[in-house]
């Protein structure tokens, strides 16, 4: 019996561990090279595209602005993607249902995830420009 009460309470503990707030993530410049020297535009495609590829809405704002929203049943975030021809950046906009708590610069485990797999999809996308 006691075995069951740990194995319960282990189970809360890492439920509540992994639904915490964390810092949020304010990026500073990410920075690239490519082959081809592209132009901005076709810098634009390829972050596009490879927030496309998970499910991010993106809108072209400017030249070198992309708005991006990602939405996962009643959590949704709104980010800006600005970039140049060596360098990205990526910074929080607005969110709803995601924990944010602006005083101390908190926000869900799920913000942090969603962005760490667009930097990744982001930057293997320019890698093979």
């Amino acid at each position: 019996m006691a075995h069951i009460k740990h194995f319960i309470l282990l189970i809360i503990l890492v439920f509540l561990t992994a639904c915490g707030s964390v810092p949020i993530q304010q990026e500073t410049k990410t920075r690239f090279n490519t082959t081809n020297n592209p132009e901005l535009r076709e810098i634009s495609a390829v972050i596009i595209s490879a927030g496309e590829s998970l499910g991010w809405q993106m809108k072209q704002t400017s030249v070198s602005r992309i708005e991006a929203i990602k939405m996962s049943g009643n959590e949704k975030v709104i980010i800006d993607i600005t970039h140049k021809l060596n360098s990205y950046k990526i910074l929080y906009k607005s969110s709803m249902n995601m924990e944010y708590d602006a005083k101390k610069g908190q926000i869900s485990r799920t913000y942090g995830r969603w962005i760490d797999e667009l930097k990744n999809a982001i930057n293997s996308k320019l890698s093979g420009m």
